[in-house]
């Protein structure tokens, strides 16, 4: 009950570009500023998709280069949903897994953020 109602508003907020993103590159920037209120997961244990970690949940990148600049020495490579999975816990987001039946997610992920940013929108 409290997971539909909680895609029900990911739903809503997507439907007037509101506080949600989609896809894999978006959900990673939200994720490491803190703002991700629940990530949703299309359940796909045959992904190849990767990202690279650090020792911190909230410590993760799309390439190893990025995840250097930002000052993080101890990276490595980590499948994309065990990584955006510590990074939930890490961040106290919820997690909420919804078949791909049930709704298909850019790349298998999407986010729903504790607030809006108008500027980021801009």
């Amino acid at each position: 009950m409290r997971d539909r109602a909680l895609l029900d508003a990911f739903l809503a907020q997507r439907g007037r570009d509101g506080a949600s993103v989609e896809g894999l590159a978006g959900a990673v920037s939200e994720l490491q500023r803190g703002r991700v209120k629940v990530l949703f997961l299309n359940n796909h244990p045959e992904s190849t998709l990767r990202l690279w970690v650090g020792s911190e949940p909230g410590q993760l990148a799309l390439t190893e280069k990025e995840l250097r600049s930002y000052g993080v020495h101890d990276v490595r490579e980590q499948r994309a949903d065990a990584a955006l999975t510590r990074a939930v816990v890490g961040t106290r987001a919820e997690l909420v897994v919804v078949p791909e039946d049930q709704l298909q997610l850019c790349e298998g992920v999407g986010v729903l953020l504790r607030y809006a940013d108008p500027a980021s929108r801009a």
